[in-house]
């Protein structure tokens, strides 16, 4: 399979998109151990995990497990560094409702981990289907509304609008549970602020769904959950999140124009001489847009479809788990590479 796998199921776009984040050869182990240790350190340098994930890789450094065991080592230092609290917490939620509410978000992320792995991306489900029916019990507290995650429905820089289906049984959530679980910790689009909405989920041991979210996003731009997921289902999300951005940032002059100490769009990203993008940002209808948030969630799509790329082009000399995932995926042009006789009986039996 050729390198424009992109460019010929998804668009010219799409394959630009990708380049964001460079290509790599999935075939070598040290050239996709370097892009893991690219992508983690991008992540924890927007986060604020450095200094964990660099003690996580020197600990790793003259092991066997050096290259291999870059990503569960990255995944373990974000969870300890998400279990600790970062700001006070207040005294106007007891610990016993908050430990109920980190429950249900845990047990809300669990199952969707569990059975939306082809539309793990973009989470758009009925609360009446979400284990507790993504709610937890509050009791006599009236400053949180028992929902597990802020409503997200209105239209906004992740998503179209969505509504609430007739046929669901009537409950605390008046539409569906939504979640940007690609974009992680920037999980609302509606709240694209510098301080990503998705650390604010506090931790109660054993329950700790900030760290559970990191690894269902990571799961990815990991081979097989990658390959496991629509692409059509991040491709669609993407044009909508770029024409979003298009109209926000069109007061924001390009590179190599604007003046230093001014927010420019350098290709997709956006980038400030002499000023920090922590600080810098736009307003718009849909709400203000970080520059760092922005930045990041480019990164994100573009890290999807740079693995899906480098997967694609080697999808006849891949391990079986992998074609497999290959065979069964709802996106056609990606079925197209199960071509070898034995992979092709894969997308007809749960074998």
């Amino acid at each position: 399979m050729s390198a424009s796998h992109l460019a010929e199921c998804h668009g010219g776009d799409i394959e630009a998109l990708a380049d964001v984040v460079g290509d790599f050869d999935a075939q070598s182990p040290e050239e996709s151990a370097a892009f893991v240790l690219r992508t983690w350190r991008g992540i924890a340098e927007t986060v604020g995990f450095e200094q964990e994930l660099a003690d996580a890789f020197a600990a790793l450094r003259g092991t066997r497990l050096a290259l291999v065991g870059q990503h569960a080592a990255a995944l373990a230092a974000f969870e300890r560094w998400s279990a600790k609290p970062r700001r006070p917490l207040s005294s106007a939620l007891p610990a016993a409702v908050r430990a109920a509410r980190a429950k249900v978000r845990h047990e809300v992320l669990l199952a969707l981990g569990e059975s939306r792995r082809a539309t793990l991306w973009m989470i758009e489900e009925s609360a009446a289907r979400l284990p507790g029916r993504a709610y937890f019990e509050r009791g006599p507290v009236t400053t949180v509304s028992g929902r597990a995650f802020l409503v997200d429905a209105a239209e906004n820089f992740l998503h179209p609008a969505r509504k609430s289906n007739p046929a669901d049984p009537p409950g605390p959530w008046e539409t569906p549970v939504i979640l940007s679980l690609g974009t992680y910790p920037w999980v609302l689009g509606s709240r694209l602020h510098r301080t990503p909405p998705g650390l604010d989920w506090d931790t109660s041991t054993p329950w700790n769904p900030a760290g559970l979210a990191m690894r269902l996003a990571a799961s990815l731009w990991q081979p097989l959950g990658n390959l496991q997921q629509d692409a059509i289902q991040v491709v669609q999300h993407y044009r909508h999140y770029s024409r979003a951005v298009d109209l926000a940032l069109a007061p924001i002059p390009t590179w190599p124009n604007g003046q230093p100490g001014q927010l420019v769009r350098r290709g997709l990203r956006l980038h400030i001489d002499h000023g920090s993008l922590d600080l810098a940002g736009v307003n718009s209808s849909f709400g203000f847009l970080s520059a760092t948030a922005h930045n990041f969630i480019i990164d994100r799509f573009a890290t999807f479809f740079a693995v899906r790329r480098a997967h694609a082009r080697i999808a006849s000399q891949l391990p079986i788990e992998l074609r497999r995932a290959i065979a069964h995926n709802p996106d056609p042009c990606l079925r197209r590479l199960a071509a070898d006789p034995f992979t092709r009986g894969l997308s007809t039996t749960r074998a």
